[in-house]
């Protein structure tokens, strides 16, 4: 209890808060002024200093060794980690007059330390603006000025060649600044309904962007995930929360680039690990026409390669869904496309035209035919890595709350009614009836799910690299310790984001690469 004990003001706030690894420490910054530092072994606290103007902001860089604090009287305060001041100099550099005190600021550093950005509110244009200082807080340049100005977010992408933030004029737009200051680009975030940014980050690689939206008419907010390849943005993923599970910081890891983190105001802590996943045709047969699905937000991009080659983001068709797609799986031996959505519901397609074997005939989009919602069975929100096993029958890994209020994940098997065509021109698709629902017992966690179209084959890894194979019988999950054939070894070196099992040699093998492209 900070407060009882005297270290900070009544009805100061946190604005502040970072985990010092050397010190096993976290420094706490309150908008009246005072930093803590709060042991975590002793879980004592210190007031380690204090500004009387109040703070506004604080960020340390990525070597631990600076702070900088934004303060209430228009100042940048830059402290080393003993808490010795290096410098202190002015928000507002080239400005003579009295200004007004600053209301709002954000500051990220690049991934190298020797540059961070300040975003803030400035009192001559009553919009936010940006400026880039260098390490030691000299001023190196003024973001480019826009109309009605730029959001209350900001992010240097680590690999240091963009500073990221948020635009909202007719559309909610995230746009790009050099560190010059010249605006790089932007794209859409496609909202159409009125949204807020709350905030957005960059994962350790600079290759996912994520952003956390708060839909307030609609009741709702989800944090999107969004990479970049041949100049278009893709939205590859989507979690959506209602306004009541508030949501209080999102954060990727500093190290492990796959791992992203939510902290809930009820205390929950999420972790989740997002790895890119490819998903294919992979029929064994002369004419199978090699498509390939890529994920982008509601649209599914779809080429059948042995036929056209369409560079993206261009495709050869698209299929649009209701929602953002979050997964997808196809049925062995067909065309047959499942995709389940963010918003918690699963469709599944026909392959209508859609393996054409005349290169001529540009193939057609697949028919929408039947839909899969969450009832009082089963959330489908809970459901990742679905595999699409037969035409009645799905899998996929489910998160289970425990008594005790913990996370633990299980696979289900769902097994439905057959099929039946609807027509596309209709929005009101089939509802599919679910016959039968079997869990297999609780895990820790899982990681992977994976199952071999060929050779029909399920396994499923365990956080901690076990490798187990999946049966599914009448009535039960059958779980089995994967053989590997050695006498001493019954699970992988170290846990493995991507696994297949293979036949080499007329022996079933698995193959396994973790995040670190180790084989």
């Amino acid at each position: 209890d900070l407060n009882g004990d005297d270290l900070i003001t009544k009805n100061s706030k946190a604005i502040g808060i970072y985990y010092l690894v050397e010190l096993d420490s976290v420094c706490i910054a309150c908008s009246t002024g005072e930093l803590l530092l709060v042991q975590i072994s002793s879980k004592r606290a210190e007031c380690v200093g204090a500004v009387d103007a109040g703070l506004l902001a604080m960020a340390w860089s990525p070597d631990n060794e600076v702070v900088v604090l934004v303060t209430k009287n228009n100042s940048i305060l830059l402290m080393s980690k003993d808490w010795d001041i290096i410098t202190e100099t002015s928000i507002f550099p080239n400005s003579v007059e009295d200004l007004e005190s600053i209301s709002f600021a954000s500051v990220s550093w690049r991934g190298d330390g020797n540059y961070f950005v300040c975003s803030f509110s400035d009192p001559k244009t009553n919009g936010n603006c940006a400026q880039v200082f260098e390490r030691s807080g000299v001023f190196h340049s003024t973001c480019e000025s826009i109309k009605p100005g730029i959001g209350n977010c900001i992010s240097w992408r680590p690999s240091g060649n963009y500073i990221t933030s948020t635009q909202q004029s007719q559309k909610h737009n995230i746009i790009f600044f050099e560190r010059n200051g010249l605006r790089h680009g932007e794209f859409d975030l496609r909202i159409s309904s009125p949204a807020i940014i709350e905030a957005i980050k960059w994962n350790s690689d600079s290759d996912i962007l994520a952003i956390w939206i708060k839909f307030v008419k609609e009741n709702r907010q989800s944090i999107q995930f969004w990479t970049t390849s041949n100049f278009h943005w893709y939205l590859k993923q989507e979690f959506q929360y209602e306004l009541s599970k508030q949501i209080t910081a999102i954060n990727w890891d500093s190290e492990a680039a796959s791992l992203f983190q939510i902290v809930f105001a009820d205390g929950q802590y999420n972790q989740y690990s997002i790895n890119w996943e490819l998903d294919t045709f992979r029929e064994q047969s002369p004419l199978n026409p090699s498509i390939i699905p890529v994920i982008d937000g509601t649209k599914l991009e779809l080429t059948a390669t042995r036929y056209a080659v369409v560079p993206p983001p261009m495709s050869a068709a698209t299929l649009i869904f209701d929602d953002n797609i979050n997964c997808l799986s196809v049925l062995p031996n067909s065309f047959n496309i499942c995709a389940l959505l963010a918003n918690g519901s699963i469709y599944f397609t026909s392959e209508t035209n859609l393996a054409t074997k005349n290169p001529k005939i540009k193939f057609s989009i697949p028919n929408m035919i039947s839909i899969l919602k969450s009832n009082e069975q089963i959330d489908l929100k809970q459901l990742r890595q679905i595999e699409w096993i037969s035409q009645n029958q799905l899998l996929a890994i489910e998160s289970v709350i425990t008594s005790e209020k913990n996370y633990n994940d299980c696979i289900i098997s769902i097994q439905f009614e057959n099929l039946t065509n609807s027509d596309t021109n209709d929005s009101k698709f089939s509802q599919i009836k679910i016959k039968k629902l079997i869990r297999s017992k609780l895990f820790n966690q899982l990681i992977r799910l994976n199952h071999n179209k060929t050779t029909n084959t399920i396994i499923v890894e365990s956080n901690i690299g076990e490798i187990f194979r999946v049966k599914i019988d009448e009535n039960e999950i059958q779980i089995t310790n994967f053989n590997f054939g050695f006498d001493n070894i019954n699970k992988l070196s170290v846990p493995c984001s991507w696994i297949e099992s293979l036949i080499i040699g007329g022996k079933e093998t698995i193959v396994a690469l973790n995040t670190r492209n180790k084989l």
